[in-house]
């Protein structure tokens, strides 16, 4: 579910018995695959809370849809009694679009058999007729429509929260620097797609908007656990890049290209977060992803680290 009625009465100031009948009312727009932005888990749960102080905190946002209502009540069903604090909204594809966004969780949750994500996955793996299942999209071109429906990111490191509105402002303005600067095999090999080359990152987060983070709107929407584990793991390094560039918030730290693309792709067996058996990609994309990664890491061998 997306918060429990005790959280909502607390929110909204308003008796346990009222509190229960908005809920169902929310679940029904849940099952529907809408929820208005304004009840939003993390605008009612403190998330940063729930946490040690120092702790890094991602959420994902998932589109997808799916072929059929039916399909998607039946997906949506699962969600909200298999998952907390989750959310939908109608973004993504297919004829039924569908945006799930999981609330902000610890590295070590989303690479553990705990994760939601990873339990999402399984269940969609266990449907059985593969109509029904989460709907995806090929990339066959960097200006393929179907290489719009993204997984986005959102990282909140202690650092970043700690900074000034205004330093966070600049950290996130020299990292969607960095992002303008990828050729287009580079942005292949980093976010298995290639729709953006500026705003890929941006500042979110403050007053009425949950903890202060950097939404990257980066990967291409996949079921394939093998992609998205090597998602989490370019999560991992931006959180570290995101810590590098804190250290110094009125200055780039970032201006080797190369060396920043080698350090959050180092992790990726392949060089590239596209898995080599996945067939929404083309064999020429998914070789000159491979490419880029093993370039840079021939430029940049060992384990790299960022500092100010």
């Amino acid at each position: 579910m997306i918060f429990t009625a005790e959280q909502y009465a607390a929110f909204a100031n308003v008796n346990i018995p009222r509190a229960v009948t908005q809920l169902q009312a929310f679940k029904t727009q849940f099952i529907a695959g809408h929820i208005g932005k304004q009840t939003r888990p993390w605008f009612v749960i403190d998330f940063p809370s729930l946490h040690p102080s120092d702790a890094t905190l991602i959420g994902f946002e998932i589109e997808t849809g799916f072929q059929l209502a039916e399909h998607r009540n039946s997906f949506m069903n699962w969600l909200w009694d298999n998952t907390d604090y989750t959310t939908v909204d109608r973004e993504g594809c297919s004829s039924c679009p569908t945006e799930i966004t999981f609330p902000p969780m610890t590295f070590e949750l989303l690479t553990s058999d705990d994760s939601p994500i990873k339990a999402m996955f399984d269940y969609n793996s266990s449907i059985t007729d593969e109509s029904a299942r989460m709907q995806t999209t090929r990339v066959t071109s960097s200006n393929d429509n179907g290489s719009c429906v993204g997984t986005h990111t959102n990282i909140s490191t202690a650092a970043y929260r700690a900074l000034t509105p205004n330093q966070r402002a600049n950290v996130s303005s020299f990292i969607r620097n960095f992002f303008s600067r990828l050729n287009l095999a580079q942005r292949y090999a980093i976010q298995g797609r290639a729709p953006y080359t500026e705003g890929v990152c941006n500042a979110r987060g403050g007053t009425g908007d949950g903890a202060n983070r950097i939404e990257f709107k980066m990967f291409h929407t996949t079921t394939d656990q093998v992609q998205f584990n090597n998602y989490l793991k370019v999560s991992k390094r931006l959180a570290e890049l995101i810590d590098a560039q804190c250290g110094s918030p009125n200055r780039s730290v970032l201006g080797d290209t190369t060396q920043v693309f080698a350090f959050l792709t180092q992790d990726l067996e392949s060089g590239s977060v596209i898995a080599p058996t996945n067939r929404q990609y083309t064999a020429p994309i998914i070789t000159s992803a491979a490419e880029a990664g093993r370039v840079a890491r021939s430029s940049y061998p060992g384990v790299l680290s960022l500092a100010a």
